[in-house]
C-alpha cells in the first residue's frame, strides 16, 4: 500500500542512477551500480559505511526526474529505473567478488 508518491518537477542530469531507502529512523541505504552507502539513524551522518566496487560512476546521459514514495515507514526515492539499478549493482558486486576470489 503506497501512502504517498511524487515525482520531482526538475530533471536531474549528470548523476549516477540510484535507489535510496530509509527505514523509519533506524537505518538507510543508497544503492548505486558503482557503490553502496549504508547508515544508521534517520539521515547520513556519523555512522555511515561506503562499499565501493573500485570503478568510476557512470552518469545518466539524459535528465530524469527523481521519484519518491512512502510505504509503511519506509521512504524511498530513485533516479532511473530501480530494477535496472539493482541489476547493474548485483552484476558489479558479482564481478568484484570474482576478482577478490581470484586474488586469494
Amino acid at each position: 500500500m503506497v501512502e504517498t508518491s511524487r515525482t520531482s518537477e526538475s530533471l536531474e542530469k549528470g548523476q549516477e542512477r540510484q535507489l535510496s531507502l530509509q527505514v523509519s529512523t533506524l537505518l538507510g541505504c543508497d544503492v548505486r551500480p558503482s557503490r553502496i552507502f549504508l547508515w544508521l539513524g534517520a539521515e547520513r551522518g556519523e555512522y555511515q559505511w561506503i562499499a565501493s566496487l573500485d570503478r568510476r560512476p557512470r552518469v545518466l546521459r539524459f535528465g530524469r526526474p527523481r521519484r519518491h514514495f512512502h510505504v509503511a515507514g519506509v521512504r524511498a526515492s530513485y533516479l532511473g529505473n530501480p530494477v535496472v539499478t539493482i541489476g547493474l549493482a548485483a552484476a558489479g558486486w558479482f564481478r568484484h567478488l570474482r576478482r577478490v576470489k581470484r586474488r586469494v
